[in-house]
């Protein structure tokens, strides 16, 4: 059984962090779960921006749904339901968190993967459920098997070029160091990508 870790709205927003945790699990390091509420939260969020910044809203709505679709079917069983009994039982910050706590309880997750680690604290977890920051979680990951993990890198740079210039997995790398402020990345992965 993969290690499963729930993914929190926040870490799910930038589309090249979420293209990163999720080509991780593609490669098969770990397992995704969400919930139809923090995806729900996840469309929300990036249709308030997008409509903000001037976007067409039809050209939103098909984007989203293509996200949906493509999350829907490329981890089809990383959306967990049946959790909601267990959402009032936290003594969160933020009660608005407790179905992420739930979601993770209840599916078994080692690890909630969010940018918010003040609402999360190790005192208020189930044990053996911790809080990890992307940045924490991501070096995690790698190390339990950086060939694969730079798989993951050579995939992204085989797709990147489709919203502006193609980049190598050197300069990929670059890219993911840059976004995640992780320079261990480049020690850790780039022997492989060479």
């Amino acid at each position: 059984m993969l290690y499963a870790a729930v993914l929190d709205t926040c870490v799910l927003w930038p589309n090249s962090k979420r293209d990163f945790l999720l080509s991780l699990a593609i490669e098969g390091l770990y397992r995704p779960i969400w919930s139809d509420r923090i995806l729900s939260e996840l469309v929300f969020g990036l249709r308030k921006r997008d409509i903000r910044r001037g976007d067409d809203p039809l050209e939103v709505e098909a984007r989203l749904n293509k996200l949906l679709t493509n999350l829907k079917v490329s981890f089809e069983d990383s959306c967990v339901s049946g959790w909601e009994f267990l959402e009032g039982q936290y003594q969160l910050p933020d009660h608005r968190d407790a179905h992420v706590v739930a979601l993770a309880e209840f599916a078994h997750a080692r690890a909630i993967v969010t940018e918010n680690l003040r609402d999360f604290p190790e005192d208020k977890l189930p044990i053996g459920i911790t809080a990890q920051h992307p940045r924490e979680f991501v070096l995690n990951t790698i190390y339990m098997n950086p060939l694969m993990a730079s798989q993951a890198v050579l995939a992204m740079s085989e797709r990147s070029g489709r919203h502006g210039p193609k980049l190598d997995p050197i300069q990929y790398l670059e890219k993911l160091v840059e976004k995640f402020e992780l320079e261990e990345l480049r020690p850790e992965l780039g022997p492989y990508l060479i």
